[in-house]
């Protein structure tokens, strides 16, 4: 069922709606002095790896953000600590990030890190909302696949510049 837009509808109840529509929304965030509202969703909808997200509005802020938080497993970490490529991993990821036009947060001491993206409220509409939804899990995605990538090849690619089993001089550059 489609509910129809309604022309005095708050940001609130804006993102209710499309959150609702889609069959996303999961629970509101508890009441928070420095936000507006706040709502924990599930992306993409009856996916088998769906992504917990936030969309909150910040307090006296004319726009919404859409974030995801990741801390690396455990197993994950045991292995950049064991194989010291734990400072390759954040760069890499950094760069990354960096060509991807989102928003970042990198806690490399507590190994974690957070993608995010504003909505300004003039611009938001279901089309952009759900595009930056998109790109925010397919971001997510790609990080832990490059995870997976570094941690399996403890590090390195054999293509990647600096390594011993580069073996030919053209094929030096960094894996991505």
């Amino acid at each position: 069922m489609v509910i129809e837009s309604i022309d005095n509808e708050s940001l609130e109840q804006k993102i209710v709606r499309y959150c609702t529509e889609e069959g996303i929304l999961r629970t509101k965030l508890p009441e928070n002095e420095k936000v507006e509202f706040g709502f924990n969703i599930e992306f993409p909808p009856n996916h088998p790896v769906a992504k917990m997200m936030t969309v909150l509005q910040p307090k006296d802020k004319s726009f919404i953000i859409i974030q995801i938080g990741i801390k690396i497993s455990d197993k994950h970490l045991a292995s950049l600590e064991k194989f010291k490529i734990k400072r390759l991993f954040f760069d890499m990821l950094n760069r990354m990030l960096l060509g991807k036009n989102l928003i970042f947060k990198l806690e490399i001491k507590q190994n974690r890190f957070m993608i995010s993206e504003q909505i300004y409220e003039e611009g938001l509409n279901m089309d952009v909302f759900y595009r930056y939804l998109r790109e925010i899990f397919n971001t997510s995605l790609t990080t832990n696949l490059l995870l997976t990538d570094i941690v399996a090849r403890k590090g390195f690619s054999p293509n990647m510049q600096g390594t011993k089993n580069s073996k030919n001089e053209k094929d030096n550059f960094y894996y991505s």
